[in-house]
């Protein structure tokens, strides 16, 4: 846009300058004008401000009739466009995107016959697209995401062949994509995702040969991907992503050479993966098939798709040596190969991926050690190598993977102890090594990284240092560990429990902040339940039913909780106490002055009503029946809410 402002500075009143054009972008101006101050002059060719205007557009602009630019975006305008709008029949360019404009759209703008680009994305508009939009012969772009637009998307925008880009995504329209968007044959961006378009992709897309950038993704969309797509030989991005497409993907997608980005997951595609897929080197950059159908091996050619950083194959039925199907990736940060059917060694050359930041290969049938490659993994955060048939020790190199956040390793045949160096993980905020024929010893300098005031039973069982942990800080410890079982619980996939929760089990930190250790630690020492022949967990902490049953269930970590919470504010474990409460009457009759720690001073009144809440928390949880014990995310939420510290 030319600035053809002749006004050296602004007027008192802006609407009192009669100018071909007001142009004051982000002056910063002292003042939010209104729009209803300006007074607009027939003699106006361009209307261009930043400045944080509020108000509504008035009726009169639709008297500037040589008006060809008005450009107002990012302010604070709202109301609804003017219908007089579609009187300016000059106007090319028309900016209203970032304001807080609502109602419908005027079917008047359909008389913009000159306007080439049309802005109006990110307000409130609700109602119908208008079909007179199919009147704009000369448009170029029509930008309206962000919205909440409803209704179908016009048919009769398939007269405008001069499109080049259609961004109508994030609203609320309906109904099937007209095929008369094949007609767009200039169009070289069509976003309609996040939308609740229905019905199948037409054939006739595949006639957009200009087109670059495509997204269908998170709509309602059914039936086949037409075989025409092979034909969007310019296609730089497909987005298809949480639909409800169904059948093989065809073939003549893997010879895009231009496709750099490829996301297919979340819906119910069958068959083989497209068996050219970054063919010659290829531009693919991002792959994601997850969560269909797939079956079948993985296509050579996306072995040497050196040019691959996120590729996403898990959730489907895929089958292949790990080793042989995939090469060496440069510039690999994520992959996901998990609930599949892999087989094969993890092979030592991908210790070269030295950008991967994810590895995620769980639930296969992996064999074989882990190679001590791993350890040129220096910007790991997550591995997840949990339900395969990996066997041998774990390697020290493990030490050297020093941004390592998430560990996944069990349901293998892991032996040996744990090395020494996991101690050096000073990141590591969630461990699984559970289920394995790992040893009993855990080093001595595990969790050395956030172990400055040692474990609660430590703390506990020293007179100087139980009198330190203040009733405000026990009750962050009981919020804390309440949070973390809610966590394992209910936010994992799959959900874990811990077997072993017990005050030896609980770090504490130089704030005197609660770690729960040692996940699955009953497991993790024993391993295997197939040779295990004692419950789970810690003497005194054993949910009852554990006397004559073997299922573990979450409900055994509440039980525990319970003991663990009356611990922390009796100062001791309760075991005298729980063995008095053998009915619900004797539980109701305690008093809480009964499990208050004598070592510290009687709380205050506010602080003895969260006590109380506590208490009465942890006597539910050490019902007799597991049915009838909270769940740990009800628990969590209630100390949450009645309680002031966190």
């Amino acid at each position: 846009m030319g600035s053809l402002c002749i006004a050296e500075e602004t007027p008192e009143r802006v609407g009192s300058a009669k100018l071909p054009c007001l142009e004051e972008q982000s002056n910063a101006l002292f003042f939010r004008p209104k729009t209803e101050e300006f007074q607009f002059t027939p003699e106006m060719v361009v209307l261009d401000t930043l400045n944080n205007l509020n108000g509504s557009i008035p009726e009169e602009i639709g008297h500037l009739n040589l008006l060809t630019e008005l450009v107002l975006p990012n302010n604070h305008i709202d109301g609804s466009i003017p219908s007089a709008l579609g009187n300016l029949s000059n106007l090319v360019i028309l900016f209203l995107y970032g304001n807080e404009l609502s109602g419908f759209v005027p079917p008047e703008m359909g008389n913009l016959s000159n306007l080439d680009q049309l802005f109006i994305s990110r307000n409130h508009l609700t109602g119908p697209i208008p079909p007179t939009f199919g009147n704009l012969k000369k448009l170029t772009i029509l930008i309206m995401f962000d919205n909440s637009l409803s209704g179908p998307i016009p048919s009769e925008l398939g007269n405008l062949k001069s499109l080049k880009n259609i961004s109508f995504q994030h609203n609320n329209l309906s109904g099937s994509i007209p095929a008369s968007l094949g007609d767009l044959v200039n169009l070289t961006l069509l976003h309609l995702d996040n939308n609740r378009l229905s019905g199948s992709i037409p054939t006739e897309i595949g006639n957009l040969t200009s087109l670059k950038y495509l997204q269908l993704d998170q709509n309602q969309l059914r039936g086949s991907l037409p075989t025409s797509f092979a034909n969007l030989s310019n296609l730089i991005s497909l987005f298809l992503r949480e639909n409800q497409l169904t059948g093989p993907i065809p073939q003549g997608i893997g010879d895009l050479i231009n496709l750099e980005t490829l996301q297919l997951n979340t819906n119910q595609f069958i068959g083989n993966l497209p068996q050219n897929i970054c063919h010659i080197g290829g531009s693919l950059r991002y792959f994601d098939a997850s969560n269909n159908y797939f079956v079948g091996r993985i296509p050579k050619s996306l072995k040497n798709c050196t040019s691959i950083v996120r590729l996403l194959l898990g959730g489907n039925q895929l089958i292949g040596d790990v080793a042989k199907d995939f090469g060496v990736y440069p510039n690999l940060e994520f992959i996901d190969l998990s609930h599949n059917r892999f087989y094969g060694r993890i092979s030592s050359n991908w210790g070269q991926c030295q950008q991967l930041h994810t590895l995620l290969l769980g639930k296969n049938n992996i064999t074989g050690s882990i190679p001590h490659e791993i350890g040129n993994w220096n910007q790991l955060g997550e591995l997840d190598l949990s339900s395969n048939h990996i066997v041998g020790v774990i390697p020290k190199e493990f030490g050297r993977l020093i941004s390592l956040e998430r560990l996944r390793m069990n349901g293998n045949q892991l032996s040996g102890a744990i090395p020494f160096e996991f101690g050096s993980l000073k990141h590591l905020e969630y461990l699984d090594l559970s289920s394995n024929k790992l040893s009993k010893s855990i080093p001595s300098n595990f969790g050395d990284f956030y172990l400055e005031r040692g474990s609660l039973s430590l703390i506990l069982g020293n007179e100087d240092a139980a009198k330190v942990l203040s009733w405000s800080k026990r009750l962050n410890i009981v919020k804390g560990v309440a949070y973390a079982l809610s966590y394992m619980h209910h936010d994992c996939s799959p959900s874990i429990i811990h077997r072993d929760i017990s005050s030896s089990n609980i770090l504490l930190d130089s704030q005197f902040e609660a770690h729960v250790s040692d996940f699955g630690t009953a497991k993790l020492l024993e391993l295997d339940s197939s040779n295990w022949t004692s419950p789970a967990g810690t003497y005194g902490y054993i949910a009852p039913e554990l006397a004559y049953t073997m299922k573990v269930t979450e409900k055994c970590d509440v039980y525990s909780f319970g003991v663990l919470a009356i611990e922390v504010i009796r100062g001791k474990h309760p075991g005298d106490l729980i063995s008095s409460l053998s009915s619900p009457l004797a539980m109701e009759n305690i008093q809480v002055k009964d499990v208050l720690d004598q070592r510290l001073p009687f709380p205050t009144v506010q602080v003895e009503n969260e006590l109380i809440i506590v208490v009465q928390l942890a006597m539910k949880c050490l019902n007799v029946c597991p049915q009838s014990r909270p769940t740990m995310e009800m628990i969590s939420k209630v100390l949450s809410t009645n309680m002031a510290h966190s």
